[in-house]
């Protein structure tokens, strides 16, 4: 069987394709744990529990720590995670829109504009994040029991 590089695979004996594996275990792990992280912030953060912040605090750095290590992979990683996969220009764009892209194994050119925006927004909401008021008291007022 031939595959786009034009070298030979041979063909499984029970007649299906595996799909190729594009994103390494690191990053299949970084996103669930990302997500998880901040699912977990979200809740505690919506439940407006003072006896929650332990929790929410420890996913927020969660959350962080995860970005900091996206970063990392993003240059040190395997070749579908690194920067390279995720180049976005003007033509790409106009190119997806119109329906002509050429297909990618990483994301598409909007895609990877939304990975950004997405990373970014949660770097903006950590750092900016509006403290609540628990009854007089502030997260600043707040002690790790």
């Amino acid at each position: 069987m031939a595959t786009r590089q034009g070298t030979q695979r041979q063909a499984p004996q029970h007649g299906l394709t595996r799909p190729p594996v594009v994103f390494d275990a690191p990053i299949r792990l970084w996103h669930w744990a990302f997500a998880g992280s901040l699912t977990v912030s979200l809740v505690t953060g919506l439940a407006d529990d003072v006896a929650l912040m332990d929790v929410h605090l420890g996913a927020g750095y969660c959350v962080l720590g995860l970005l900091l290590f996206r970063l990392g992979w993003f240059v040190w990683g395997g070749r579908h995670s690194r920067a390279a996969a995720y180049v976005v220009t003007p033509r790409r764009l106009l190119s997806q829109l119109r329906g002509h892209s050429e297909p990618t194994s990483a994301h598409t050119p909007f895609g990877a504009l939304l990975l950004f925006a997405l990373w970014s927004l949660v770097v903006v909401q950590a750092k900016v994040a509006p403290e609540p008021d628990h009854g007089g008291r502030s997260v600043r007022d707040w002690e790790p029991s």
